[in-house]
Formats: C-alpha cells, sequence, structure tokens
C-alpha cells in the first residue's frame, strides 16, 4: 500500500535515488511511498510496478501527466495530457504463462526489476539474454534444444510486451504517426526532482530570512510554508 509522498519523503527519495540507475530510482519511489510492511517492490511483476508508481504518482501530483514530446519525422513538438488512471487500466496483471514449444512446456513468469537490474550488469547482450531466458523459463540456454530457442524468445517478447506502455501518436503537422513507449518510472522521477529543487529553494530562503531548521521548515503545512516566504520577500 503506497500513500502520498510528503515534502520529507520527496527529499529523502531524491537523495538516495539522485546518483542511482532507472531500476533502481523506480524501486526508491515506491519504497518512499510504502505506509506498511509489504512486498518488496523489486520482486513486483513490471507491470504492477508500474501499476504501483502511477497510483503513487497521482497521489503525490495529482492524476494528470502533461506530457511533451517530438515528431520523428518533421520535429514538430507535440503537446498533451494524460490521465494515470486511465494508463494504470491499460496495463494487465501478468501472471506465469504456459506456452508448448516443439512438443516441450515452458511456464513463463513475468520479468521484476531484480531481473532487470542483473541483466544491466551482463558483460554482454548475449549473456544477458541467457540470464533472462533463464529467469523467465527456468532453463539454461544449454538446457534449451537450439531450434527452440528462437520461438520461445519470440513468446518470451510478447509475453513483456503486454505489460509496456506505448502510444499510438499522430502529429498535427505531417500526419506521420509512430509509437512512443511511456517511461512512467523516468517521468515520475523528472517531476520528482524538479519538486525536490523547488522544496530545497523554499527551505533555504526561510532558513536565510528566520534562521530555521530544515525539520522545522518541512513541518510547515503548504499554506503557512508559502505566507512565510512572501514576508520574507517582503510582500
Amino acid at each position: 500500500m503506497t500513500d502520498r509522498l510528503s515534502n520529507e519523503k520527496i527529499l529523502t527519495a531524491w537523495e538516495i535515488g539522485t546518483h542511482r540507475g532507472p531500476v533502481d530510482r523506480a524501486l526508491v519511489l515506491l519504497w518512499a511511498g510504502q505506509s506498511e510492511t509489504i512486498a518488496d517492490p523489486a520482486d513486483l511483476p513490471l507491470g504492477i510496478r508500474d501499476q504501483q508508481l502511477l497510483k503513487l504518482r497521482a497521489e503525490t501530483f495529482g492524476d494528470n501527466l502533461r506530457c511533451v514530446t517530438a515528431c520523428p519525422n518533421c520535429d514538430e513538438t507535440l503537446e498533451f495530457d494524460l490521465s494515470s488512471r486511465f494508463l494504470m487500466e491499460g496495463i494487465p496483471d501478468r501472471v506465469a504463462e504456459t506456452v508448448r514449444i516443439g512438443g516441450r512446456e515452458f511456464q513463463l513468469r513475468p520479468l521484476n526489476s531484480r531481473d532487470l537490474a542483473d541483466a544491466s550488469n551482463c558483460a554482454d547482450l548475449e549473456d544477458a539474454a541467457d540470464l533472462l531466458r533463464h529467469r523467465i523459463c527456468g532453463f539454461r540456454t544449454d538446457e534449451i534444444p537450439t531450434g527452440l530457442i528462437s520461438e520461445l524468445d519470440s513468446h518470451i517478447e510478447a509475453h513483456e510486451a503486454t505489460t509496456e506502455l506505448t502510444l499510438s501518436l499522430t502529429c498535427i503537422e505531417c500526419s506521420h504517426r509512430w509509437s512512443e513507449l511511456v517511461d512512467i518510472g523516468g517521468f515520475f522521477w523528472a517531476e520528482l526532482e524538479a519538486c525536490a529543487m523547488r522544496i530545497f529553494s523554499d527551505i533555504s530562503e526561510i532558513a536565510r530570512a528566520y534562521g530555521w531548521r530544515e525539520k522545522d521548515i518541512l513541518d510547515l503545512s503548504p499554506p503557512r510554508r508559502q505566507t512565510y516566504l512572501t514576508l520574507a520577500r517582503g510582500g
């Protein structure tokens, strides 16, 4: 279960995640939002992880996501709004799936963040593919008949693709159509980082004016903090 991120949690999450990679940052956000001891977010299937990120993001910054992208054909800027809750509904709750290939059955489990983190540490793409194949179906590559690997990989790719948030976009200028993946973890982190910088700026300004500690300033309600900022600026 997640709660809205308070100002203090936003700063703590930023501090922990600022020098980490995308996979770790997504987990830091979920760890910061936990209101009780639940399953480790690192073990969540990626689709469920993204559902939780969208829920936490909506509770923290509101349902609306303001998006900006560029047409890959003419470079025209596109701006549009999305609903966090609407996007959540587009991510299915993936569970293990059994497929039959060449007379053998393989049970495919959804990927999680631990899988991605470990694959990113592999020496090359082939080693990463071997690791993920083993994690997903439980068999090492040398335990799978060579003739089945390509078809198995196609099933794995299709299985994981259903958990990705993909937008179908059309350029208003040149009518070019394309698909674009929504990186909710990256989107959420960029918003949190911008919010953290605003909070740090407020703290610095109030501390200079009144000599208060960071904790005392963070304990202020938003209306009180804004009032003190206005007074400090001579308003």
